[in-house]
C-alpha cells in the first residue's frame, strides 16, 4: 500500500491498463490453446469414428467367414471394396488397412499400393511401423503423430492418425489427418480475438483517460484554491462542491474551511472595529477631562489673580495708612481684617486647586 501511495493517479491507471492488457492477452492465449485442443480432439474423434465403422464392417465379414458363408479371401476383397468408398472430409479422409507385417491390405486413397509394403518412415525419417507397434503394445487402440507430405505443400506438415488392431484379420486399421490447418484456425481466432480485444482496449483507454481528467483536473483546481486560501485570498472559488464522489466530498471540505476562514475574518474585523471605537471613546473622555481641568485651573488662577490684586491694593492702602497711622488707626484695623479675609480666600482657592489636581490624577489613572 505504501508503494501505491507514492504513485500518481495517472501512473496507477496506466498500471491498471497494463494489467488489463496482460490479462486480456493471457485469456486470448488460453482460449486459443483450449480451442486447439478441442479441435484436435474433434479431429481424432472423427478419425476414430471412421476406423470404428471400418472395423465394424470387418467384424461382420469375419462373422460370415466363421459361419462358413464367406471365404476369407472374398471377405478381404469385400473389405477392400468397402474401404475404397469410405471417404470423408471432402475426400481428404480415408482408411488404410495394414497387415501385422506392414503390408498394405487396403488403401482408401491409393489402391495401387495394396499388396505392397507400407512406407517405412515419415517425412522426417521416423519409423511409422515402430510408432504403431509402440501404441498397440499398450492396447488395441491409440493415436500416433508424425510429419507427412501434404499435396501441394513442399514442407512436411504435422499429421495425426488413429489406429485400431483387429485380431481376426491380424490387421491394423488406420485413418489419419493433417493438423496444420488447426493452427491456421487458431491464428484466425487469435486475430479475431485481437480485433475485439483491441477495440475493447481502445474503449478502456478512452474511459481511463476521461477518468484521469475527471480526477486530476478537479484536484489541481482544489490544490490551487487551497493555496489561495492559505495566502489569504478568501474570494477564490471552490469548484466541484456539487459532485457526489470523493472529489466532491473533498471540495465540500475545502468550502467549509473557506467559510470558517471568512467567519474568522469577520470576527477579527468586528473586534478591530470595537477596539478602535473604545480607543476613540477613551481619547474623547481624556479630552473632556483635560478641558474640564483647564477650565477649573483657569478659574482658580483668575481667583488667585483677583486676590493678589486685592492684596496689592490693600498693601498700598496699608502703606498709606501707616503714613497717617495716627490719623487713621481705625482704618488700619479694618484693613488688617480685610487682609486676613483675603489670606483665607487664597488658602481656600489653594485647597480647591489641590483637590482638582488629585481628581484629574485619579481620572487619568482610571482611564
Amino acid at each position: 500500500m505504501q508503494l501505491l501511495g507514492r504513485l500518481r493517479i495517472r501512473t496507477k491507471l496506466a498500471l491498471l491498463l497494463a494489467l488489463f492488457v496482460a490479462g486480456l492477452v493471457s485469456l486470448a492465449l488460453i482460449d486459443a490453446r483450449a480451442l486447439e485442443r478441442r479441435m484436435y480432439a474433434d479431429r481424432v474423434a472423427k478419425l476414430e469414428a471412421a476406423v470404428d465403422m471400418a472395423v465394424s464392417l470387418a467384424a461382420g465379414l469375419d462373422r460370415q467367414v466363421t459361419a462358413g458363408n464367406l471365404g476369407r479371401q472374398d471377405a478381404l476383397e469385400q473389405l477392400r471394396t468397402a474401404v475404397h468408398t469410405m471417404r470423408f472430409d471432402a475426400g481428404d479422409g480415408f482408411i488404410t488397412v495394414l497387415t501385422s507385417g506392414g503390408v498394405v491390405l487396403a488403401h482408401g486413397a491409393l489402391p495401387d499400393r495394396e499388396g505392397k509394403p507400407a512406407p517405412a518412415r515419415d517425412a522426417e525419417g521416423n519409423s511409422i511401423t515402430d510408432l504403431i507397434s509402440a501404441v498397440l503394445r499398450a492396447g488395441d487402440t491409440g493415436t500416433i503423430t508424425f510429419k507427412g507430405v501434404r499435396p501441394g505443400v513442399d514442407t512436411p506438415q504435422p499429421k495425426v492418425s488413429f489406429v485400431r488392431h483387429f485380431a481376426p484379420f491380424d490387421a491394423v486399421f488406420i485413418s489419419g489427418a493433417f493438423t496444420d490447418d488447426l493452427r491456421a484456425d487458431v491464428r484466425e481466432r487469435l486475430v479475431e480475438t485481437a480485433g475485439v480485444g483491441g477495440g475493447i482496449l481502445i474503449l478502456v483507454v478512452v474511459i481511463a483517460g476521461l477518468i484521469d481528467r475527471d480526477i486530476t483536473r478537479p484536484l489541481g483546481r482544489l490544490r490551487t484554491a487551497m493555496a489561495e486560501l492559505a495566502a489569504g485570498n478568501l474570494s477564490t472559488r471552490i469548484d466541484g462542491t456539487g459532485r457526489r464522489d470523493e472529489v466532491g466530498e473533498m471540495a465540500a471540505t475545502v468550502q467549509v474551511f473557506k467559510d470558517n476562514a471568512i467567519e474568522m475574518e469577520r470576527l477579527r474585523a468586528e473586534r478591530q472595529a470595537s477596539e478602535q471605537r473604545l480607543a476613540e471613546e477613551r481619547r474623547h473622555t481624556q479630552l473632556q477631562l483635560a478641558q474640564s481641568f483647564e477650565t477649573r485651573v483657569g478659574d482658580i488662577v483668575a481667583a488667585l489673580a483677583s486676590a493678589a490684586t486685592e492684596m496689592e491694593a490693600t498693601a498700598v492702602a496699608m502703606t498709606r495708612a501707616a503714613e497717617t497711622a495716627g490719623r487713621q488707626a481705625s482704618v488700619v484695623a479694618a484693613a488688617s481684617e480685610q487682609v486676613s479675609g483675603n489670606v483665607q480666600a487664597v488658602a481656600g482657592a489653594t485647597e480647591e486647586l489641590s483637590g482638582s489636581v488629585d481628581e484629574i490624577g485619579r481620572q487619568v489613572t482610571l482611564s
